[in-house]
């Protein structure tokens, strides 16, 4: 075969496309990268109000002032944050409901193989992200929506209040 015809003939076919299941996963997973790095903002910011506590958490006010003078804070929360956390928990749930854990006892029908790590490491993963979904759910609801800091003007300038609850403990 000569060269023009090698040439000719790579350019005729078609290029393969990249199975479905592949691409959703391989999204599924940069998207949890994306939440990772998120997550590394959110205690970095949080723990600023434990680090400083001496000055009355003033590094923690500051950074979430900063943070709320951001232009277009309510889009970036959406594009950003919103739907990369629904994509991510949904395909998740989704592998949640569809996946076959095989590290615990059965009843015969299928084989329990608790002797392999990656087995146990598999289930476990599947328990700990149900604790996880329910986790983050319930913290953003009681957040962003129960607890939310109601806001104030005064002399031109927004001031945000939250209800402080004694900690006995």
């Amino acid at each position: 075969m000569t060269t023009s015809a090698i040439e000719e003939k790579l350019i005729s076919e078609k290029p393969s496309k990249l199975p479905r299941a592949f691409v959703l996963r391989r999204l599924h997973s940069i998207v949890g990268l994306w939440l990772v790095v998120f997550l590394c903002e959110h205690f970095f910011v949080n723990s600023l109000a434990a680090i400083y506590a001496k000055d009355s958490g003033q590094g923690f006010i500051a950074m979430v002032n900063h943070i709320y003078k951001l232009p277009f804070l309510p889009v970036i929360e959406v594009v950003f944050l919103g739907i990369p956390f629904l994509i991510h928990m949904i395909w998740g749930t989704i592998y949640l409901i569809t996946g076959k854990p095989n590290s615990f006892k059965t009843d015969g029908s299928s084989p329990a193989l608790s002797q392999f790590k990656r087995n146990r490491a598999y289930s476990w993963q599947r328990i700990t992200s149900w604790i996880l979904l329910i986790g983050v759910v319930a913290h953003v609801v009681q957040l962003r929506f129960v607890e939310y800091p109601t806001h104030l003007m005064v002399d031109g300038q927004i001031h945000y209040m939250v209800k402080v609850s004694g900690d006995p403990g």
